[in-house]
C-alpha cells in the first residue's frame, strides 16, 4: 500500500500538483501586532497544529511551530530567545487558542509536559486533543508511527526531516506541515473504518491523561530494598560462574560468545545454532545468543546441561542488574515512559525502567508513596477465556464459567483416561495450547513435553485429539486459516479483536497465519484492559494510574478511600462484557500494596 500510494504520486508530481509549495512563516520577535492578527485568525479554524522543539532530558523548550489549515502563514516562537514580557503574552494567547480550538499532536504525550512546563498550561486546559501517532496506531498498527514515516504516504509538501541539524526553523516548520496532512488522511481513513475510530476515540485519547498524570509524579523506589538487591543478583551471577568453571574444568567467560560456541559446538557437539541470513540464502553465523541458547535448552532438556543452564542465568542476573538495579540505585523516584501505539497487538510498553518484567521477587522495588495504597489485579486464564468465548466452544465455557482451570481442561482432552493431571502434564497443555493459538505445528517441538512423556508422534496424535474433542475451536482456527489462504493478492489480512480492534497483518503465509489467530486474544485482553483502566479512573477519580502488565493493572488511591475504592475495583475489573454474543466476565485475583512494601492477597 505505501508503494501504491507513492507510485500515485507521480501523476500529481507531473501535474504540478504535488508536493505543494511550503507557505510563508512568521517567525515572533517584537511584532506583537502580526502577533495578535495570527491568533485572532487561528481561532476561527478547524484545529491548530502544535510542534515543539525541546531538550529530551530536561523538556526545556526551544522552538514551538505552530499551524493550522488554510493559514497564510504559519508562527514560530524561539522560545529561549523571546523577552519575558514577551513570553506572556505568547502563553496568554495560546492558553485562550487551545481551550476554544482542537489541538492535534503528532506525539501529545511528548508535546503536552513540555508546553506544561514552559507555559503552565496542562492537559486538562485543551478543549480537545487529536494525536496523529495514536491514530496511525489504531489504524495499522504494524508499521512505524513516527512523523517521517507519515510523512512518507500523506506528506503533501517537500520533504524537511534532514534539515534538523542545517535549518532547525525549516525542520520544525515542515513538522507543523506534515502533521496537518497527516492528520487529513488519517481522518479519511477513520471515517471509512468506524470500528478503528470508536478504539482511538474511546480509548487512546482517553488514556492519554491516565499516562501524563503519572508520568509527571513517578513511582516511589524503594531505596532501602535496591542494595541488598544489588548483592543478591551478584552473587547469583557469580554462582553461575562458579556452576560452569566447575563444569568446564576452566574459567570460562559466559558473557562471551566465541567462549561458549567453542565449548557447546566444537568440543560437546551440539547442533550449531546460526544467525538468520539476508545475504542470498547462505546460513548465518553461529551464534550463542538468547534464542538460540533457548534452542539447544529444548534439545537437551531444561535443567539437563549445566553450562546452558549457567549461561541462563548468568544473562538473567546481568540483565536484571543493567535494566532495574542500576537505574533505581541512589534514586528515590523513576519517571518509566509508557506508550500505548509502541505494539501491533495494542499492548503497552513500558521503558526505563521496563516495569511489566520485573520479576517477582523483586516487585517491592517500588512501592506506593505515604499515605497511598495500591490495589492490583491479575485476571486469570484471560486469553483462554477471550479464545473459548470468540471460538463459541460451549463445553469450555460452561467448564470456565463454573471455575474450572482451563490448562488442566485442555491436559485432559491431550492425555488419554487422565482426570488429575500432574503438574508437568499441565504445563505442557498450557505451551501446547498456545502453540495451536498462534498457528504452530501439532508435531513441533513443545517444551514440557519430555517431562510429560511425549515423543514427536505422541505430539501430533495430541494434537488430533484435542482438536477431535475442541470441535468449535477446530471450526474456528480453520476458518481463520481460509480467510488466509483466500487473500490471494491481498496486500494484507485484517484481523480483529472483540471490541474491534483491527490488525493489519502482512507477511509470510505462516507469519499472517499465526498473528491472525493471535491477535483475537491478545488485542481483546488489549482492549479489556485498555476499558477497564479508563473504567477505574472514571469511578474513582482520587485514584491514579500506576502500570499494567499486559492481563493485570495497578491503581494508586489514598488509604482512606481503600474501603471504598477495593470494591469498586473489582466490580469494573470483573463487570460482563459482550464477547461474541455472550456475556462475559473474566475473575481476576487482587493484592493490596501498602507503602512499607507489604503485598496482601484481598
Amino acid at each position: 500500500m505505501v508503494a501504491r500510494r507513492d507510485w500515485r504520486k507521480i501523476n500529481r508530481f507531473l501535474a504540478g500538483e504535488w508536493p505543494k509549495p511550503v507557505p510563508p512563516c512568521h517567525v515572533y520577535t517584537i511584532d506583537t501586532d502580526r502577533l495578535d492578527r495570527w491568533f485572532n485568525a487561528a481561532h476561527q479554524a478547524p484545529y491548530i497544529v502544535i510542534d515543539t522543539e525541546y531538550n529530551p532530558n530536561t523538556l526545556y523548550l526551544t522552538l514551538i511551530g505552530l499551524g493550522y489549515p488554510g493559514m497564510e502563514e504559519a508562527l514560530q516562537i524561539e522560545w529561549a530567545t523571546v523577552w519575558s514580557d514577551r513570553r506572556k503574552a505568547v502563553v496568554q494567547h495560546l492558553y485562550s487558542l487551545v481551550r476554544r480550538v482542537r489541538v492535534v499532536f503528532q506525539n501529545s504525550l511528548a508535546d503536552i509536559p513540555v508546553i506544561e512546563k514552559a507555559c503552565g498550561i496542562s492537559y486538562e486546559d485543551y478543549q480537545a486533543i487529536d494525536d496523529t501517532m495514536l491514530a496511525h496506531a489504531v489504524l495499522w498498527s504494524e508499521w512505524p508511527h513516527t512523523l517521517e514515516f507519515l510523512a512518507s504516504i500523506y506528506g503533501e509538501h517537500p520533504k524537511m526531516k534532514h534539515l534538523a541539524h542545517v535549518d532547525p526553523l525549516l525542520y520544525n516548520l515542515g513538522d507543523v506541515l506534515d502533521t496537518m496532512s497527516v492528520w487529513e488522511g488519517l481522518l479519511v481513513e477513520l471515517a471509512d473504518d468506524p470500528q478503528s475510530e470508536r478504539i482511538y476515540r474511546d480509548q487512546s485519547l482517553p488514556l492519554i491523561p491516565l499516562i501524563l498524570e503519572r508520568r509527571k509524579y513517578g513511582i516511589r523506589v524503594n531505596v532501602a530494598r535496591v542494595a541488598p538487591a544489588v548483592v543478591a543478583y551478584q552473587e547469583r551471577a557469580e554462582d553461575a560462574v562458579r556452576m560452569a568453571t566447575a563444569y568446564c574444568g576452566y574459567p570460562i567467560n559466559l558473557g562471551s560468545s566465541p567462549q561458549l560456541g567453542a565449548y557447546l559446538y566444537d568440543m560437546e557437539g551440539l547442533p550449531e545454532q546460526r544467525n538468520r541470513s539476508t545475504t542470498r540464502g547462505l546460513p548465518g553465523s553461529r551464534t550463542v545468543d538468547d534464542e538460540a541458547i533457548a534452542k539447544l535448552r529444548a534439545k537437551v532438556g531444561e535443567g539437563e546441561h549445566p553450562l546452558i543452564e549457567a549461561r541462563i542465568a548468568y544473562a538473567a542476573a546481568k540483565q536484571i542488574a543493567s535494566h532495574y538495579l542500576e537505574p533505581m540505585d541512589g534514586v528515590e523516584r523513576i519517571y518509566p515512559s509508557i506508550k500505548i501505539h509502541a505494539q501491533a497487538s495494542g499492548r503497552w510498553s513500558i521503558t526505563g525502567p521496563p516495569l511489566q518484567q520485573l520479576p517477582k521477587d523483586l516487585e517491592d522495588l517500588i512501592i506506593p508513596d505515604e499515605g497511598e495504597v495500591w490495589v492490583e489485579w491479575d485476571w486469570k486464564h484471560a486469553e483462554p477465556r477471550f479464545l473459548a468465548y470468540l471460538a463459541g466452544d460451549l463445553p469450555m465455557i460452561e467448564a470456565l464459567e463454573a471455575g474450572a482451570d482451563p490448562y488442566a481442561f485442555f491436559a485432559r482432552d491431550i492425555f488419554v483416561g487422565v482426570l488429575e493431571p500432574t503438574s508437568a502434564m499441565r504445563s505442557f497443555a498450557k505451551r501446547y495450547s498456545l502453540k495451536l493459538s498462534y498457528g504452530g505445528l501439532p508435531s513441533s517441538d513443545t517444551p514440557g513435553a519430555l517431562a510429560a512423556g511425549l515423543t514427536k508422534l505422541q505430539l501430533a496424535q495430541a494434537g488430533a485429539r484435542f482438536l477431535a474433542r475442541r470441535p468449535a475451536l477446530a471450526s474456528y482456527w480453520k476458518s481463520i486459516d481460509e480467510a488466509v489462504k483466500g487473500r490471494r493478492d491481498a496486500a494484507f489480512v485484517i484481523s480483529r479483536a472483540y471490541d474491534g480492534r483491527r490488525r493489519m497483518i502482512t507477511g509470510s503465509k505462516d507469519e499472517v497465519q499465526r498473528e491472525a489467530k493471535n491477535h483475537p486474544m491478545q488485542g481483546s485482553v488489549s482492549g479489556l484492559l485498555n476499558e477497564t483502566c479508563i473504567a477505574i479512573k472514571k469511578a474513582l477519580p482520587y485514584s491514579s494510574l500506576v502500570k499494567t502488565k499486559h492481563d493485570s493493572g495497578t491503581y494508586a488511591m489514598p488509604v482512606e478511600q481503600l474501603d471504598e475504592g477495593l470494591p469498586l475495583v473489582r466490580a469494573i475489573v470483573e463487570r460482563e462484557i459482550d464477547v461474541g454474543g455472550f456475556r462475559a466476565r473474566f475473575p481476576a485475583e487482587y493484592v493490596v500494596i501498602y507503602s512499607s512494601g507489604k503485598r496482601e492477597a484481598v
